[in-house]
């Protein structure tokens, strides 16, 4: 996830927002309108990640257990809900 976290600004050049590509991308303009904090939240992102894997390490889990309460909401739900419009459901077929 550290990973990943250094290399997703990069992974969002301009035009590639839902605007530039309908149907095809989900990424809103305040990638790039509030880039600063895009960046941030990747930053964000990859420290989390990092206490993450330094409690995965110890084998305790309830080190781990802490380390992970907040994670998903403080990192990609807070991303998500600022940088992504959510995809729509597909519809089901009988």
């Amino acid at each position: 996830m550290a990973s990943l976290a250094k290399r997703l600004p990069g992974m969002f050049p301009k035009g590639t927002s839902l605007t530039d590509m309908p149907g095809k991308a989900y990424a809103k303009p305040e990638i790039w309108t509030q880039n600063n904090k895009f960046r941030g939240a990747a930053n964000n992102l990859a420290s989390w990640s990092k206490d993450l894997e330094k409690a995965a390490a110890t084998g305790d889990k309830a080190k781990i257990a802490a380390a992970m309460r907040g994670f998903g909401k403080e990192t990609c739900g807070n991303c998500h809900k600022t940088f992504r419009m959510k995809k729509p459901k597909k519809k089901k077929t009988s």
